[in-house]
């Protein structure tokens, strides 16, 4: 049976497209990770007496404040608030966890609210929601 000389193209087009799909998975995807980057806790309630939902920040409690973990060297964490703000930028050049003092980038203390954090390491961009109720 022969096929009109469009039908011809559209499968050969289709073709393409799957071959590329296939290539694109194997070799462009970021790999998948078998400790992901998390932040704990989620949402981050330090003042309701909970510890598993957060404490406030205290530089000798490495379980207090807002923790990053399993962040690799290289990575660089942005938060925003609702409204598109940057609200603070944090930089890490060793890898482990992180612990951030819920303080924006002029110091002040952060309210609660809705926010996205945009982590960017040398692999891979991901793109998390964070609560904080105060």
């Amino acid at each position: 049976m022969k096929f009109c000389v469009i039908c011809q193209f559209s499968a050969k087009l289709f073709n393409l497209a799957s071959c590329f799909l296939l290539l694109t998975s194997l070799f462009l995807i970021s790999p998948v990770y078998s400790n992901p980057i998390l932040i704990v806790p989620n949402p981050y309630k330090p003042n309701d007496g909970n510890n598993e939902t957060g404490k406030p920040y205290n530089p000798a409690d490495p379980t207090s404040g807002i923790i990053f973990t399993n962040i690799p060297s290289g990575t660089t964490i942005r938060i925003f608030d609702v409204r598109g703000k940057q609200v603070r930028k944090i930089s890490i050049n060793t890898a482990g966890n992180f612990q951030w003092n819920v303080f924006d980038d002029k110091s002040n203390p952060v309210p609660s609210g809705s926010y996205t954090v945009i982590i960017r390491t040398t692999t891979q961009k991901l793109r998390k929601r964070l609560i904080i109720i105060k």
